[in-house]
């Protein structure tokens, strides 16, 4: 027997879910500041538990998904089996609802996109940093908490997909860090700037598939002299002098 329908529920305010998915939400807000519009949280539960292997194994993959309403907040829907959910999975829960919120509720990037490296990839990689300090502010008791590596059966969408795109925008991440190390930068402040520079390309107003090309090319092994300059331009500086902002980041090297 296969799961045809699930049950939509409000998470009840007592369940730690709840409160769970508040505290990353607090986080998030503070990095997004007036951009952040906390989203709704539902949960749809299968009507009926698998009886076969294969249909089993799928149910246990937790699956969150936003949407954008046309009116009202956001909504995170997360999909998960009570019956086939483990303790040791709430790690993982946790990381899940984090890319949902900080990568998919801000900007239009909703509903999933299993094959954009920028959201899947790179923009994952950097919410990393608000992950990391939901388990150090919270005192979390979960030793297996694995920052943004994800476990491939906690998938947003499609695997296949989902996994290439995310291989291929974390290499882009981690040269674009490379590249701010050989420009001076000690290893944490090119980390920092990596993730800042993905949190300002989220949200730009800019189209997926340019913020995508832009994330392919910082993948490349020697950036082409318009996109190193246009990433100097970006660099904050120490005297505060305007730089270049991540809209004219993109244009410049996509145009």
């Amino acid at each position: 027997m296969t799961v045809a329908t699930s049950e939509l529920m409000e998470v009840p305010e007592h369940w730690p879910l709840r409160s769970l998915f508040g505290e990353i939400c607090d986080l998030c807000a503070e990095v997004y500041r007036d951009a952040w519009q906390s989203p709704l949280l539902r949960l749809a539960v299968p009507r009926a538990t698998p009886r076969t292997g294969t249909d089993r194994a799928a149910a246990q993959r937790v699956t969150a998904v936003t949407t954008r309403p046309e009116d009202g907040p956001p909504v995170v829907q997360l999909t998960l089996s009570p019956q086939d959910f483990r303790s040791d999975s709430v790690p993982d829960l946790a990381r899940l609802l984090v890319h949902a919120c900080f990568c998919e509720v801000v900007t239009g990037h909703a509903g999933g996109h299993p094959g954009s490296p920028f959201v899947e990839g790179w923009l994952d990689w950097a919410a990393d940093y608000p992950f990391r300090r939901w388990v150090a502010r919270y005192g979390s008791p979960l030793p297996a908490a694995r920052p943004f590596e994800g476990s491939p059966d906690l998938t947003v969408t499609i695997r296949s997909a989902a996994e290439h795109a995310r291989a291929v925008g974390r290499a882009a991440a981690e040269r674009l860090c490379g590249w701010w190390r050989g420009s001076g930068c000690v290893d944490p402040t090119a980390r920092v700037l990596t993730a800042r520079l993905a949190l300002e390309v989220n949200l730009a107003d800019r189209d997926l598939a340019r913020k995508d090309g832009l994330t392919v090319l910082l993948g490349q092994d020697h950036y082409p002299a318009a996109l190193a300059q246009a990433l100097d331009a970006w660099s904050p500086t120490p005297s505060g002098s305007p730089r270049l902002q991540a809209e004219q980041v993109i244009d410049t090297v996509m145009d």
